[in-house]
């Protein structure tokens, strides 16, 4: 019994894992790791505390994925966003990355 609850343990955590991992592997090609992180401010807020900021604003995913794809500065403080180059990051990718950051 105990190797069956542990089985069933471990396949529901690494799909847990495995549902997140296309993602992370976005984040970490996009470069937003060097900036920001899920739970705590580092350049950047964290992920969390931008969902926060942005629950309930009309059009806030448009207007994160303008702020992700152009960059800009202001809104968390002195430190700039750089613009992503379109050339290397599809916008249909930051849309979803954007999607992913509004349900944290």
């Amino acid at each position: 019994m105990k190797s069956i609850m542990l089985a069933l343990m471990l396949l529901v955590s690494s799909s847990v894992f495995a549902a997140n991992d296309p993602i992370d592997a976005s984040f970490k090609s996009m470069g937003c790791f060097n900036c920001h992180a899920i739970d705590h401010k580092v350049v950047g807020p964290a992920f969390k505390d931008v969902s926060t900021k942005y629950k309930g604003v009309a059009f806030a995913e448009d207007k994160l994925v303008i702020k992700v794809s152009q960059g800009g500065k202001g809104v968390w403080g002195t430190a700039s966003m750089i613009a992503n180059d379109p050339n290397k990051i599809k916008q249909t990718e930051i849309h979803r990355l954007v999607q992913y950051i509004l349900k944290l």
